[in-house]
Order: C-alpha cells, then sequence, then structure tokens
C-alpha cells in the first residue's frame, strides 16, 4: 500500500511550533484526551522525527523559523506514503490567499490561532477517523484493482449524453490503449472494433437504450498494429443519478484473447492431424459434404481419391516409427505440391490420405492428377540418410457417377483403391462398378458370417470313411455347414475363404474343432469306440503359434483322446515353410494324433521333404479320382500316389468316390481308405450316428444308374462300425 497505517493503536499526533508556550498546551490537551503526542520545533527537525518514526497526524503551524509550514507541507507530501496524512495547518492568518495556499500546499484542514483547545481535540478526532475511512477505502481499491489484473479485468462507463466512454487504467491496458487519458469518444472505439464486433456493439447500444437491463457478449478489437485482442463485455443499464439524467450504462471488460487463442489451437487439433498438419478425417468430410452441395447445385464434377502407401508396414518394421513419420510428412509435402488451392489433402489415419478435387471439368484432369500423384510418390526419399522407395494404391471415385453421397463416395474410392493394390500397386484404379458389387457382397457375406457365428446358425456335417480291406467305418471328416436364413446354403468354397480373409477362421477352426471332438467322443460312450475325426486346418490357423495349444484344450475339454483326431493340412501348406511344418506336425505326432496331407498331387512337394513329414496318410485329391479309368493320365497319378504312399509307409486314401468302378479299381490298387457319394454325403451328426448304428441302414444301392436294380450294383449295410455287403 502507497498509504501509511496508523502507527499504534492510540494514535500519535506531532506537533510542530516554535512557541513553547502553544506546543506544551496543545500536547496537555491532546494527551488528556487520550492521544500520545511528539513535538517538533523547526521543520527539519519534524521531517527528520517522522522519517524515523512516522504519526498518524501532523499539527503544523504555518509560521515558523528557517522553513515554513507551507514548504514542510509539500515535502511532506512528497515523501512515501504519506501523501494521504492528515496535515492540521496552524496560523493566524485568516485571509483567503493563505488558507488556498494552504490546500495548495497538501494540507487537509487548517485551524486559526489563537486556538480553542477543545476544538483542536475534535478536530484532530474528526481528521483521523477520515484518515481511517480514506485508508480503508484506499486498500480496497487496491484489491480491486489488483484482482482486476489478475482476471483482466476492467470497468468502464458511457456517457450516454456526450457519447464518451470513461475506461479504468485496467481497461485500457486491456484494450492497449497507450494513452493515459481515462476517456475516449464512442465513435472512436467502434473504430478499434472489427467490423463484425463494430456491428454487435452499435447493436448493443440500441438494446439498452430500449430499456434492456443488461447484456453481454465477445468482441474483437484492433488497436493500431497490436495484434488483435478478445474481450467479453458485459454491460448493464444502472438508472439515473437524477431524475432530469439520461440512464447511465456500466460495464466491466474481460480479456479473454488467452482464451481464445486456446480455444482456437483445440478446434485446430480436432479438425487436424497432428503429424502433418493435414485436415483429419473429421474435417476432411466436412469438406466433401460442402463439395458436394456446391456440385449438386452448379451441377459440377468431384473427383475423390484414396491414396495408401505400398508397403509401408514394411518401412516402419525396418526403421522404426520416427521415420516412418518423417516419411508420411514427407509424402504430405508432395501431396500438396501436385493439388490447387481449391482441393483438399487430408490424412484419415496410418498411411492413408484423401485428395478432394473441385475444379475439374473432365475424367482426363483427375486421370493426369492421379497420374502425376502416383509418379511424385514413387520418386525416391531420404530417410536417415538412406534411399528408400514406395509406392502408392490410389482409388478413384467421381460425383455424381459413383455416388450422390458422402458414404457411397467414400467407399467406392476405398473399394478402388483395394482394387488398385491388389493388382500390384504402384497405379490408381477408377471406381469399377462390378468390381465394387462383388466386394460388397463379400463384405455383406462376411457380415452374415460374423452373424451366423453368434447366433450358432452353422453346424458340422460328417462324411464317413471306409477302410477298403475290412470293408469297415474308421473314421469320417469334419465338414463345416452354413444355412443362413438370409443367404440359404452357402457352399464352404464360397464362406472358407471370406473367412480366412476377414480372420473369422479362427472362431470358426476352434469351434469346428472343439464340436467334431465333442460329437465323436459322445459317439465313444455310445459304443462306437474306434472311430477317429479328421479335422483341416486352414493356412491361416496353421500360421498362428497357438495353434498346438488350441488343440490340446480341444482334446482336453472334450476328453477324446489324441489318437482318435486326424489334423488334415494341404500339401502346398505343409510345402510353404518346410521347417516349420516339419516341427509343428512332429509335435502333434509326438501327442499321438495322426497327420494327413490332403489335396496330394496337387501341389509342388519334394519327396525328399516329404518323407521327413511326419504323415499317416495321403488323400489324392477327387479330381484325379473323377476321370478314373477314363483318362490315362489321371490314372496313372492315382496308380503312382498308392505307390508312392506304401512306400514312405503311409495309409492313402482317395476322396470323392462316386462310383462302383472307382471303388473297385482303388480297392485292387491296394488303396487303404475310401469316402465320396458312393458310400454317404456329408450328413449330419444324428443321421450318421444312425446309419453306423443301425444294422438295416442302407449306405449305398443302385448307383450305378446304366444298370437294374440288383444286377450289378452293390448294396452296403452298416452294422456297428463295420459295413457288410
Amino acid at each position: 500500500m502507497n498509504t501509511m497505517p496508523l502507527t499504534t493503536p492510540v494514535p500519535l499526533v506531532m506537533v510542530v511550533d516554535d512557541d513553547p508556550i502553544i506546543r506544551r498546551l496543545l500536547t496537555r490537551e491532546l494527551e488528556a484526551r487520550g492521544f500520545e503526542v511528539k513535538e517538533a520545533i523547526t521543520g527539519a527537525d519534524a521531517l527528520a522525527q517522522l522519517g524515523r518514526d512516522p504519526a498518524d497526524l501532523v499539527l503544523l503551524d504555518v509560521c515558523l523559523p528557517e522553513m515554513d509550514g507551507f514548504e514542510i507541507c509539500r515535502r511532506l507530501r512528497a515523501m512515501p506514503g504519506f501523501h494521504m496524512l492528515p496535515i492540521l495547518m496552524l496560523t493566524g492568518l485568516d485571509d483567503i490567499e493563505s488558507i488556498e495556499q494552504a490546500f495548495d500546499a497538501g494540507a487537509t484542514d487548517f485551524i486559526t490561532k489563537p486556538v480553542n483547545l477543545p476544538l483542536v481535540s475534535e478536530r484532530v478526532r474528526y481528521a483521523l477517523r477520515a484518515y481511517r475511512i480514506a485508508q480503508d477505502l484506499a486498500f480496497s481499491q487496491q484489491l480491486l484493482s489488483h484482482a482486476h489484473k489478475l482476471l483482466r479485468l476492467g470497468h468502464w462507463q458511457l456517457d450516454p449524453v456526450n457519447q464518451t466512454i470513461e475506461f479504468s487504467a485496467e481497461a485500457r491496458k486491456i484494450m492497449c490503449l497507450q494513452t493515459k487519458n481515462r476517456f475516449m469518444p464512442l465513435d472512436r472505439l467502434l473504430k478499434l472494433l472489427h467490423p463484425v464486433s463494430k456491428t454487435k456493439m452499435e447493436q448493443m447500444l440500441i438494446q439498452l437504450k430500449k430499456g434492456r437491463r443488461s447484456i453481454s457478449m465477445d468482441l474483437c478489437l484492433r488497436p493500431g498494429r497490436v495484434r488483435e485482442r478478445h474481450v467479453r463485455v458485459h454491460a448493464e443499464l444502472m438508472g439515473k443519478c437524477v431524475e432530469t439524467a439520461p440512464d447511465l450504462v456500466l460495464g466491466t471488460i474481460l480479456d479473454i484473447t488467452e482464451d481464445k487463442r486456446k480455444e482456437a489451437l483445440i478446434q485446430h487439433q480436432a479438425l487436424h492431424d497432428e503429424l502433418t498438419a493435414l485436415p483429419n478425417r473429421r474435417m476432411f468430410k466436412e469438406h466433401l459434404l460442402q463439395a458436394i452441395t456446391i456440385a449438386e447445385y452448379k451441377g459440377q464434377l468431384l473427383g475423390l481419391l484414396f491414396i495408401n502407401l505400398d508397403r509401408f508396414k514394411v518401412v516402419n518394421e525396418t526403421f522404426g516409427h520416427a521415420l516412418g513419420d518423417d516419411l508420411l510428412k514427407m509424402v504430405a509435402d508432395r501431396l500438396l505440391t501436385c493439388v490447387g488451392s481449391s482441393d483438399t489433402v487430408a490424412r484419415l489415419n496410418g498411411d492413408e490420405f484423401t485428395v478432394l478435387l473441385q475444379n475439374v471439368q473432365r475424367r482426363k484432369d483427375i486421370s493426369l492428377i492421379a497420374g502425376a500423384i502416383v509418379e511424385i510418390l514413387s520418386e525416391s526419399y531420404i530417410l536417415g540418410g538412406q534411399e528408400i522407395v514406395i509406392s502408392p494404391s490410389v482409388g478413384i471415385s467421381l460425383y455424381p457417377q459413383d455416388g450422390a453421397e458422402l458414404d457411397s463416395l467414400m467407399r467406392n474410392a476405398d473399394m478402388a483403391m483395394n482394387q488398385a493394390k491388389e493388382s500390384g500397386g504402384g497405379r490408381y484404379n477408377f471406381c469399377n462398378a462390378q468390381l465394387n458389387a462383388e466386394t460388397s457382397a463379400r463384405l455383406s457375406m462376411e457380415t452374415a458370417l460374423r452373424r451366423a457365428l453368434e447366433q450358432d446358425e452353422l453346424t458340422i456335417y460328417y462324411q464317413p470313411q471306409i477302410d477298403l480291406h475290412s470293408m469297415s467305418v474308421v473314421g469320417v471328416e469334419a465338414l463345416a455347414r452354413w444355412r443362413s436364413d438370409e443367404l440359404g446354403d452357402v457352399p464352404p468354397s464360397s464362406f472358407i475363404p471370406i473367412a480366412e480373409e476377414s480372420g473369422l477362421i479362427h472362431p470358426l477352426g476352434e469351434w469346428v474343432l472343439h464340436t467334431a471332438c465333442t460329437t465323436v467322443a459322445g459317439w465313444h460312450t455310445r459304443g462306437l469306440d474306434s472311430l477317429r475325426v479328421a479335422v483341416n486346418i486352414s493356412p491361416i490357423q496353421f500360421r498362428r503359434d497357438c495353434l498346438i495349444k488350441r488343440i490340446e484344450n480341444a482334446l482336453s475339454t472334450t476328453t477324446l483322446e489324441a489318437q482318435y483326431l486326424v489334423i488334415e493340412i494341404t500339401e502346398s501348406l505343409a510345402m510353404e515353410d518346410v521347417k516349420r511344418s516339419e516341427r509343428v506336425l512332429g509335435l502333434l505326432r509326438e501327442q499321438g494324433m495322426r497327420i494327413a496331407i490332403d489335396d496330394f498331387a496337387t501341389g509342388h512337394s519334394s519327396l525328399r521333404y516329404l518323407q521327413r513329414f511326419p504323415a499317416d496318410e495321403l488323400k489324392i485329391d477327387r479330381e484325379f479320382i473323377r476321370w478314373l479309368g477314363s483318362s490315362p493320365t489321371d490314372t496313372a497319378i492315382v496308380q503312382t500316389v498308392i505307390s508312392l504312399g506304401h512306400n514312405l509307409g503311409l495309409e492313402v486314401l482317395a476322396e470323392g468316390v462316386e462310383t462302383r468302378e472307382q471303388c473297385v479299381f482303388l480297392k485292387e490298387h491296394g488303396c487303404d481308405l475310401v469316402q465320396g457319394y458312393l458310400f454317404s454325403k456329408p450328413v449330419n451328426a444324428d443321421d450318421l450316428f444312425n446309419i453306423l448304428v443301425c444294422p438295416d441302414s442302407l449306405i449305398l444301392s443302385c448307383l450305378d444308374r446304366g444298370s437294374a436294380a440288383g444286377e450289378d450294383s452293390i448294396c452296403v449295410k452298416a452294422t456297428g462300425n463295420h459295413i457288410t455287403a
């Protein structure tokens, strides 16, 4: 504070007078009234004492030697903390000029001589009370001023008559006003406002003039060359000071520049990609929606490009994410060089970018830009001192040909991009309606398959496998079947590839494995205790490190013994990674499971590796069995595979046996096992169980349509696990 507080609970008064009688009389009177008093004879003595030990009030004689009271008063006022100190001048001069001189020097009041002592005491008490009030007021004003500074809050008052506004010091500071003048014409203030804010301010004044009691708004100031300031202004109509005066308008002004800056930063971050500073997905969609609206109104063409970097994952894994991020920023910079100011480049996520082309007239224009993008993004990049080459896959959809709405345009551009990637990458593809329809159908089937797994729409059919030596059913193959409420019967050739692409093959495969093991384990408890079950393992499943644990878990939870589970993998899968195949199949076989090599003779296996695989069976593909007897080549292949399998110590199973002639040929040439429609189509578990346990169940009859019933035909019945002819 810049004011001197009362020094003690008992007020201290200094009496400055060169007349010892008057000095003594004043001291006695004041002490009798409860004041503490100290005395000074000269001005110099008074100034020195007050500098060391301030008083709460000074009684100062005007006529003093060396330095008169007026000069002493001026010097006191110039001392720090004394500008509000009560100073009562004692003077025998009663002319107006002397009184004015006293007040000009800084006197608080004056007392004329001869002195009325009781009156002096009351004047001193009154001056001290006024001093205390002034101190309290000054302290409150200081607190308020400090609070205003902390809050960046100023206040103002509008004079509606003179059309001027009075601003507090903090308000002038907020507005970056250089002048110390508290007053400013209203029209000058309006000139400092942004045009939009000027209109808002004018409307605010009109509302107040119409009687609105309170109003607040945010305004933008442009005070000269200083950067713009954002303020929140609140105004209230305070009523009239006197009846004939207009209403007063008081208000506050709050600096919200930093809040607006943070708000703008948050808004920018919400709409822009942090890494590349490009618009993000949200902002891109907003731009695309606006562009569609304009294009629809003007009948214009729009081009939407989806861009994905080929092999970016390899770059990230090889060089690290930091250099991967640097590459993405370089890609963003190159994309910006390929488009115009009215076009939009955005980063959706990862290595996926989009470009919206607006000022295009023809499909050819879009082709040229897409070609330029492929070319410039395929140029080498220097990252971490190394040269890296990648290429983009670009998909293009056109408005309105490929969609009149945002979602359809983005979906078609995305599918076109995927088609470009599947074609090898480093190219651009326009949307292809037929391919898109196929892709949509696959996506629909994927969704339906996912729902089917959740709602138990799938089932397992079983096809028996017959030992040709004993003519007994020794095993079954588990085959997934799907009857969809929406799509009808969906063949495995349709839904298995989709399951593999989407990753649904993992839950599907585990479900097949658990269900098949549970079913056959149940059959064992019901008398069919020697049946094996063969389960196909897809390449996607086989590549997972947890495959063995998943199979072990299926056996332990279903109580099926390992020797009754046959794991089937294709010949091509086994040859994909020979060392891994040898290790995984070896571990499975060590636990007692049988291993079957499916679709044998359709791939490119090496006999050197084949003899190392821990396998138990070779399965001849149905394509060779179909033409058995009519195609010398296929017949020779079948004979060779049977001979090869036996030489390697393996059993041979032929799939797709449908005729008596095929069965007879296979039996004569030593084939061990067969399965096919000749014996039974794949059927559900209950039907197959009934076939296997019922002696009168007819598995095969009169399938040789060229002969009459009973002639040249085989009637096969199931008795327990054995088939009798």
